[in-house]
């Protein structure tokens, strides 16, 4: 329990607060910080609830955090705000898979039990690969990054590293999240690489209100907790101000060059059967001319150079009457959407970029298809 014992002491040798007006949240609202760090980020998630305490100054709310670290047990705490925020340990766990649904669906139980409310919402914390399966497999080709670009640390959703002796690491696959989430959120955010994937959201259409995710990576800073935090209590426009939090942050961040890379998306669910429907009217001929000319999201880590841009995918392939239906629709759909000038040093043309990413399938990656087209978002668009 070192470890455990560290951070707490930390986060509340914080300076005491001023004394200042509080932020009230709308109505009762319990938020869910689900922290999976049982790898590589491990110390990035005590860096994040220490910023979490401090963006919870002035602020009248509660957010539950479930900490999975390397090298110790998971922990329940909750961050209570207020003129000095405090942070009190509720639950200690035995060594678990933080990457299961089924430990996701118990830590949701336990935080509805403890602080029952009118509304909740749900932040999910992690490495994160979009809706690609746990064991993924492209062409060597096909794993990029740019060569003259130096390393940056990112993240993703969803790796437990501490399994038994001979086993790999496990991650949460779409279905996972499908299964793992239960109850209906006012939103659900992912603070993990490559969420803001259309197929990923479009599985997830009925189980929050809202997502806020990121169609590329996220630097392993995360989300900027410190002001972010106050607008986790409203409606859409805070839900906006929490997007407009992080690229003001990491279109400034201190370290410059390639770290000032970011893109967030707010997107509304109820919006994404109508996108997919206009989406299959637009695609559903196309067939795989023009692949070549749409854009693709820059990548940091070495990954598969896949991820496209929809609202681009349907702009290169669809009638001009598809596309202004499309355009029209996607509208409705990503309701508020922030990039910085460039992602590792490459533009993002403003005019391409629409806050979502998608696969596209090619007769080259059969495997991947097939795999793909067990997903609602395939079937749905292209009738698998």
């Amino acid at each position: 329990m070192v470890k455990w014992a560290a951070v707490l002491v930390t986060a509340l040798s914080v300076g005491a607060c001023d004394e200042g007006e509080e932020v009230y949240p709308e109505g009762d609202r319990t938020v869910l910080l689900y922290l999976a760090g049982d790898n590589n980020l491990s110390s990035y998630g005590y860096t994040n609830i220490k910023s979490l305490r401090e963006g919870m100054k002035g602020v009248a709310g509660r957010v539950v955090v479930y900490f999975d670290p390397k090298g110790s047990v998971p922990c329940l705490m909750v961050v209570q705000g207020g003129s000095n925020p405090t942070i009190d340990t509720l639950e200690f766990y035995e060594e678990e898979d933080s990457a299961s649904p089924e430990t996701l669906r118990r830590v949701i139980v336990d935080t509805k039990r403890l602080f029952p409310s009118e509304s909740y919402g749900l932040i999910l914390w992690s490495h994160g690969t979009g809706w690609f399966p746990e064991h993924y497999s492209f062409p060597g080709a096909m794993y990029s990054r740019r060569a003259d670009a130096p390393y940056i640390p990112t993240k993703w959703f969803g790796q437990d590293d501490t399994l038994p002796e001979g086993e790999s690491a496990t991650y949460m696959e779409v279905e996972d999240l499908v299964e793992g989430i239960t109850g209906h959120w006012d939103f659900i955010m992912f603070d993990a690489c490559f969420m803001g994937s259309v197929e990923v959201l479009y599985a997830l259409r009925d189980k929050a209100d809202y997502f806020v995710a990121s169609p590329a990576e996220i630097i392993t800073d995360g989300f900027p907790y410190q002001t972010a935090a106050r607008y986790f209590w409203g409606g859409e426009e805070d839900l906006k101000q929490v997007c407009r939090a992080y690229y003001d942050y990491y279109a400034n961040h201190p370290k410059g060059g390639n770290w000032r890379s970011g893109t967030l998306s707010l997107v509304k669910a109820s919006e994404l059967g109508a996108l997919a429907q206009a989406a299959r009217k637009a695609v559903g001929s196309a067939g795989e001319t023009g692949v070549g000319d749409v854009w693709r999201y820059p990548l940091i880590a070495t990954m598969p150079n896949v991820f496209y841009d929809l609202g681009d995918y349907i702009n290169v392939m669809g009638t001009e009457e598809d596309k202004a239906a499309f355009r029209s629709q996607l509208a409705r759909t990503v309701i508020y959407k922030v990039a910085t000038p460039t992602f590792n040093s490459v533009e993002i043309p403003t005019d391409r970029y629409s806050g979502l990413s998608c696969y596209i399938p090619q007769s080259r990656w059969q495997t991947m298809n097939n795999y793909y087209s067990t997903l609602d978002w395939a079937q749905t668009v292209y009738g698998y």
